[in-house]
């Protein structure tokens, strides 16, 4: 019996499947998984309350009163995570305090940018804005001064080498720096800006006391101070007609020199377009060094000689286009340079008309690039669904421009009104010369443009026009006609593109083969 009840226990008998052991491990608590839902010191001190009523026995008042007013604090709630949206108070706090800075851009101090209203760095406590420096396009924090004195080292740095030793890179970078000096960019245009670039160059002077000549170019002070020993001391190039100076040129004192405001980093002096009459070393918009002072300087004969590469590249634009219009066709040289000095270039938006049809056109407009659109408007008769007739007045194209054409000769030429509307098609850069520069022309241009205009005069009749609507309509009812065969036949045979095998593009040579 022993023997069978040791075997029972070893192979699982009735002993050891209802045993008390057994018993007690039936119904096992479930584990918890993460953190409780409840907290279970809130509930001791719940049960322990004074006059905490059982099950005989009631509570009292203020036993009732306590637990109702604690109880809530056993459910306990998940902590809240921070999200991208609501940041913590502390970085609630810091973005206040940083009200007056700016994220922009980290470039390696190539374009800084320029952020109003700063006037201290204020340290960061947030490591992603730490963090984030260490990527290529990473996030820096700046001020105006730091920006400032970033741009002044990046033209510095640019300047160390000679203009021939210099990458169009770094001349762009240049360009996009001194846009930023107002004493310099309001002289010029930017085009003539950019092009002043590639021949800026480095003028250092090492020691104090030095007179630096403003006569021979424009500078601006990129290191150091310097005061006037005249006034004016800078000479704008807008100001070229009304500047006078007296001769000889007043030098300031010791006295007056002390008084004197000075220039600082940022400031120009000099000028571009070079004083008449006056010698390069004259004291004229001459000032004295404080100290050693670094310049970025633009000669006078650099800014003469760029103006008449510009002026020339300019002209050779006017004559090529005046040689591929049609108007000038066969024309002798000397006189298509009279007419190609008088352009002025124009540039129009899609859609725009240019010249309404029953108006003057005072201008003739020679087209570059794009396309232009003729129509004239005509009276025709409508017939509604019902039968029913009316006069309507429609649109008819007549014919089209493109590069080489020309219109408004018909004003300027003839004095009369425009036949038709002008509206453009798309993106349109016209040369145009006004009927007041037409009418200053010598009277063998005058006589040979009109010739030429009288040569390819011709210009649709009434019954014409008539036909040329009518040939319009039936294409556009065809077109509308195919179209609706077209999706019929799509609807009716269940065909949506873009679904099932219809999803499919076939290429050009499988589309051949159909």
């Amino acid at each position: 019996m022993t023997e069978l009840a040791s075997r029972s226990g070893v192979f699982g008998g009735w002993s050891e499947k209802f045993s008390t052991s057994k018993r007690s491990q039936q119904h096992k608590l479930p584990k918890l998984i993460g953190n409780p839902a409840l907290d279970y010191d809130c509930i001791k001190w719940l049960c322990s309350i004074d006059g905490l009523g059982e099950r005989d026995r009631p509570s009292t008042s203020d036993a009732h009163d306590i637990f109702m007013q604690n109880y809530p604090k056993m459910f306990q709630r998940p902590p809240k995570l921070l999200s991208l949206q609501v940041p913590d108070k502390r970085k609630l706090d810091h973005r206040q305090a940083m009200s007056k800075e700016i994220v922009i851009p980290h470039d390696k101090g190539l374009y800084p940018h320029q952020c109003e209203g700063f006037e201290e760095h204020l340290c960061s406590h947030n490591i992603s804005h730490h963090m984030s420096k260490l990527h290529k396009h990473a996030f820096v924090l700046t001020s105006a001064a730091s920006v400032f004195n970033a741009r002044v080292h990046s033209i510095r740095k640019i300047l160390r080498k000679l203009p021939f030793e210099r990458k169009s890179k770094e001349n762009e970078a240049l360009f996009k720096h001194l846009q930023f000096f107002p004493d310099l960019a309001d002289q010029v245009p930017p085009h003539v800006l950019k092009e002043l670039c590639a021949v800026a160059q480095m003028d250092r002077w090492n020691e104090a006391g030095c007179t630096v000549f403003g006569n021979t170019g424009l500078h601006l002070v990129l290191r150091g101070s310097v005061v006037p020993q005249t006034t004016p001391c800078f000479s704008p190039v807008s100001s070229k007609q009304s500047r006078e100076f007296r001769s000889p040129t007043p030098v300031f004192g010791d006295h007056e020199l002390r008084r004197a405001p000075g220039l600082s980093v940022g400031d120009c002096f000099g000028t571009l377009d070079k004083i008449e009459g006056r010698e390069a070393n004259s004291r004229i918009l001459s000032v004295l060094t404080l100290e050693p002072c670094e310049f970025l300087k633009i000669s006078t004969n650099d800014y003469a000689r760029i103006i008449q590469i510009i002026s020339s590249r300019e002209e050779e634009k006017k004559l090529s286009l005046a040689k591929t219009c049609k108007l000038f066709q066969s024309w002798p040289k000397l006189s298509l340079k009279k007419v190609a000095g008088l352009i002025r270039w124009r540039k129009f938006p899609p859609g725009q008309v240019l010249v309404n049809e029953s108006e003057r056109c005072e201008i003739i407009g020679f087209i570059k690039r794009g396309n232009c659109v003729l129509k004239r408007m005509i009276t025709v008769a409508h017939t509604f669904p019902n039968g029913k007739k009316e006069k309507r007045t429609k649109p008819v194209v007549i014919g089209r421009l493109g590069p080489g054409d020309s219109f408004g000769e018909t004003t300027v030429l003839k004095n009369r009104v425009m036949p038709c509307n002008v509206t453009t098609e798309s993106i349109v850069e016209v040369g145009t010369i006004s009927s007041l520069d037409v009418y200053d022309l010598d009277e063998v241009t005058k006589s040979l443009l009109t010739q030429s205009y009288f040569a390819m005069d011709s210009h649709m009749s009434e019954e014409e026009i008539q036909k040329e609507y009518i040939e319009q309509e039936k294409a556009e009812e065809w077109s509308k006609f195919k179209r609706k065969v077209v999706n019929e036949v799509l609807y009716f045979r269940a065909i949506q593109p873009g679904y099932s095998k219809w999803s499919r593009n076939p290429s050009q040579h499988e589309v051949k083969n159909f």
